[in-house]
This record gives structure tokens, sequence and C-alpha cells, in this order.
């Protein structure tokens, strides 16, 4: 035998089967909100994981000083500075790039790079070519954006 409902139970019963829709449809609202965050977690995990292995494969600097006229014995100063594992000193320069019919004149900055070819630090990657030989004043290495444009 079936307990007898009361008057206000029989109400709430019709309610909650007239609200059934909207129950349906917040629940679903709430899934959706919760399937959004994880998958927004999972591609947040994914780019931190992408960007630590590229700045591990191509020895990524977490620090960068530009100095102007700095003599090389500086660097052994800022080697021995706590928490600095390696310090790598590179010339860098500003140059307008004259090309032919391209006005007006690119700007662009001559890196140095070291003879042997593989740098310590900020490594640098050829996708087409090769590494510029030791002693050759008239080889370079182009971004590849730069390089596909021009």
């Amino acid at each position: 035998m079936r307990p007898r409902l009361s008057a206000l139970d029989r109400k709430l019963v019709r309610d909650l089967r007239a609200m059934l829709g909207q129950g349906v449809t917040i629940a679903l609202v709430v899934a959706a909100g919760i399937a959004g965050f994880i998958a927004l977690q999972s591609t947040w995990g994914s780019l931190l994981e992408s960007r630590d292995l590229y700045y591990a494969d191509y020895r990524f600097g977490d620090a960068f000083a530009n100095l102007e006229r700095a003599p090389l014995a500086e660097v052994e100063r800022l080697a021995a500075i706590p928490g600095v594992t390696q310090v790598y000193p590179r010339i860098l320069a500003p140059v307008r790039l004259r090309m032919e019919g391209v006005t007006p004149a690119p700007n662009g900055q001559v890196v140095s790079l070291p003879p042997g070819g593989e740098v310590p630090l900020n490594g640098v990657r050829v996708e087409r070519g090769e590494w510029p030989g030791a002693g050759r004043s008239d080889e370079a290495l182009l971004l590849a954006g730069f390089g596909e444009r021009w």
C-alpha cells in the first residue's frame, strides 16, 4: 500500500514536474560550463608544456641585458652572480637594409654567431640551407618570414 501524500506534497510533485524542463536546462548549462573549464585547463597545460619544451630545446635564456661597449671581463662578473648558470655575450647591431625597389628600407638587426655553429643560449633552428661557414663574412641567416616575403 502506497503512503498517502498530503496536499502540500502533491503540490510539490506537480511543481517539480512543471519545472522539469528548467531543471534539465540548468543541469546542461552547468555541465557545459564544467566541460569548457576542463577543456581550457587542458589547453593551458598543453601550451605551458609546449613552451617549456621549446625553451629547453633551444636553451632560451630567462633574462636578457643589453649593454653598450661592455668589456668581455664583465662576463665573468655576471656569471658569478648567485643563481646565474650561464652567460653568453653576443654583439647586436641595428641596420637599415638597402634593397632595390623597396622603400622605405626595412630595419634589421645583426646578431653575432659563434664560429662553431652551436649557440650556447637562445639557440637558432635552421629550417632550410645551412649554418654560415666559419670565416665567411658574406653569409647570413635570415628569419623565415623575412626570407619568404623578400
